[in-house]
């Protein structure tokens, strides 16, 4: 048994030195970006552009989309949500928080006089 250590001590250690070093980084990276939970499933709806063309939301094959309305003829509080949504958007993609899984969706209401 001790000539066993002499001769393979060394790579005995480093293999496991190796492997506690590779279950540690796969858990940091494993934390740097966690899944998004599913709180709730939105229900189908559809909405029409501006050139009459319907995006049904049914048809996103379960990916995170984050929807924002916005009037076209609002002054004051919608720059402002317009910015922090590009901020929001900037922030989650540089922790690769929604991934491919997640877009986001501006839609402009023209609000009737």
């Amino acid at each position: 048994m001790k000539n066993w250590l002499k001769l393979h001590g060394f790579k005995l250690s480093v293999v496991i030195l190796f492997a506690i070093l590779a279950g540690s980084f796969y858990s940091w990276f494993k934390q740097i970006s966690p899944a998004l939970p599913v709180v709730k499933t939105a229900p189908d709806f559809a909405l029409q552009d501006i050139s009459g063309k319907t995006f049904q939301f049914g048809d996103t094959n379960g990916k995170v989309r984050l929807v924002e309305f916005l009037f076209t003829s609002c002054p004051d509080i919608c720059p402002i949500t317009m910015y922090k949504m590009v901020q929001l958007q900037n922030e989650l993609k540089k922790t690769k928080s929604m991934g491919r899984q997640g877009s986001f969706h501006v839609r402009y209401l023209r609000p009737r006089a």
